[in-house]
């Protein structure tokens, strides 16, 4: 789950299929995936930066 994470591109690629079918308009579906996927990362990313600095305090 984590190198699927790492690689946002392939993140939005893979949810873009669900919300192609749920919102009935693929350039709709990727533009939002593109976003998620972003978002998920930035998520992640801040996450990891909080535990790094806890372990150094």
């Amino acid at each position: 789950m984590k190198q699927l994470l790492s690689k946002p591109v392939l993140l939005a690629f893979l949810i873009s299929f669900p919300l192609w079918i749920m919102l009935g308009n693929y350039l709709l579906a990727i533009f939002c995936a593109i976003l998620l996927s972003f978002f998920i990362g930035m998520v992640r990313a801040l996450i990891t930066l909080s535990k790094n600095s806890k372990d150094k305090s």
